[in-house]
This record gives C-alpha cells, sequence and structure tokens, in this order.
C-alpha cells in the first residue's frame, strides 16, 4: 500500500506500478487513472484478488475502506450473515 499526498483536486492521475530485481523492472500493471475530489463515496479500497480457505482454516483479509463519512466495515458469507462486524474500527 502507498499513500500519495497533495494532488490536486479534480485533476486526473494515472498510476501503474512495476517489480524491480538486480535482474531488472518487471512488466507494468493495468494503469488505473483516478480523480480525487474532497468529499469521496464510501467503498472498499483494497481486495484485488480471491482467497480461498478449507473449512476451519484461518484465513485474514485486510479491508482498508476509504470514504466520508468512513464506513462500517461488516463482514458476511454468501448467505448474508454476519461473520465479523468491525464497526469500532472507524478511521
Amino acid at each position: 500500500m502507498f499513500e500519495w499526498r497533495r494532488l490536486k483536486e479534480h485533476h486526473h492521475y494515472d498510476f501503474w506500478v512495476t517489480a524491480s530485481t538486480e535482474v531488472g523492472e518487471g512488466s507494468k500493471s493495468m494503469k488505473v487513472t483516478q480523480t480525487p475530489e474532497s468529499r469521496a463515496p464510501a467503498r472498499i479500497a483494497s481486495f484485488s484478488d480471491r482467497r480461498l480457505g478449507g473449512e476451519g482454516s484461518r484465513v485474514i483479509l485486510e479491508c482498508y475502506a476509504v470514504g466520508l463519512p468512513a464506513p462500517a466495515i461488516i463482514w458476511k458469507n454468501s448467505l448474508g450473515h454476519i461473520l465479523a462486524d468491525t464497526k469500532e474500527n472507524y478511521r
């Protein structure tokens, strides 16, 4: 995770990442264009891949949320049952 600061509101910014070793730089990721605004709608900002775990196994999922007012983070399964409620962790 990397946080950019002091970006101009309503200005378009393109973001991408690459990996680098002593052998050289790898391929770049897909480009994402974002436009900063002083008020952001609430949304989850950290799920980019699929995580699987077997029954009874422990799975740790980091959940970065953005927006004003800060959203509640409530984990639910596919049946709609609440698994964990982190309302006390408002940002």
